[in-house]
């Protein structure tokens, strides 16, 4: 192809101007899927340390299917909840199930930490602030910067440009967590790599399809990393994202990713390196049950 040809089809191209919504909107039925892995890899006496180290560590897995709610309460202001929920996982080395329904709760919920963490995962309320461009914050303030990151994944999230873009056209965004770790006050840079996949029309609107990848590193002060720290936690991942053009409605987002967290020491018994890896991974599939408000439930999966 000529230069010139070149050129002009690539001025022929139509232009998107993508945006979430972010106005108040009636509640709409959805469904979401998810989950919650951690792990602990390694070798010598700091594996077993680490599990021992915390209660979160006997959380292997949660792994959940909800019926819920979804609606924008208020100026970038959403909400996440469920109406019941199926979950099973692993606790300590051992399976478990579980059934809910937000009308008959757990008895010991207000006492049982497991209960309420695999509650909370699965049933939510999860609220949060998202602006028009995809950037967000969970308002859980006691979240630290993993559980900022993880988020993203679970929730699928893409950062949009502020400039329209055509089908195939990719945008990078970078930015820092607001959340910091509380035993070093580390932050993640983050990187997401971002393509306009293609544009359809469904029941009379555009949907934009969006794929991304993310990385990202924890940066600390050299003074707050303890000394068996390595030099970078890091995290990858990716989110997929179908959005309604002229709403901003999310129809559909997925995502998976993980924070990797490497350690070395000393093996008091052998003398030798011992190493490990806390790896925290979440994964995410929201999907709204109606495309279109008014019609018959549809299942299609993007």
């Amino acid at each position: 192809m000529h230069l010139f040809t070149l050129v002009l089809a690539l001025l022929c191209q139509d232009s998107f101007e993508l945006q979430y919504g972010t106005e108040k909107s009636k509640p709409e039925q959805v469904k979401v899927s998810g989950g919650l892995e951690i792990s602990v890899e390694g070798t010598g006496a700091v594996v077993d340390y680490v599990r021992m180290s915390h209660p979160i560590f006997s959380l292997q897995k949660v792994d959940y299917k909800m019926e819920g709610e979804y609606k924008c309460t208020g100026k970038n202001r959403h909400k996440i909840a469920g109406f019941r929920a199926s979950v099973e996982g692993m606790y300590d080395d051992e399976e478990y199930e579980r059934d809910y329904s937000i009308l008959n709760p757990p008895e010991k919920l207000a006492t049982d930490m497991f209960e309420l963490i695999v509650w909370g995962t699965s049933m939510g309320p999860h609220t949060f602030t998202r602006y028009d461009n995809g950037s967000m914050l969970n308002d859980d303030k006691n979240q630290d910067a993993y559980g900022e990151v993880l988020t993203l994944y679970s929730l699928g999230t893409i950062r949009i440009p502020t400039v329209p873009v055509t089908v195939g056209e990719t945008w990078t965004s970078r930015w820092t967590t607001m959340r910091k770790q509380k035993d070093n006050e580390g932050k993640f840079q983050l990187v997401q790599t971002s393509t306009l996949m293609k544009v359809e029309t469904q029941n009379g609107k555009e949907v934009a399809f969006l794929e991304s990848k993310v990385t990202g590193t924890l940066h600390a002060p050299k003074e707050k990393k303890s000394p068996g720290e390595e030099k970078w936690t890091k995290t990858e991942g990716w989110m997929k994202v179908a959005l309604e053009i002229e709403t901003g409605r999310v129809l559909q987002s997925k995502g998976d990713g993980k924070v990797h967290s490497y350690y070395k020491g000393v093996d008091a018994g052998t003398g030798k390196d011992s190493k490990v890896d806390i790896i925290f991974r979440s994964w995410g599939n929201y999907r709204v049950k109606n495309a279109m408000q008014g019609t018959p439930s549809r299942e299609k999966d993007y």
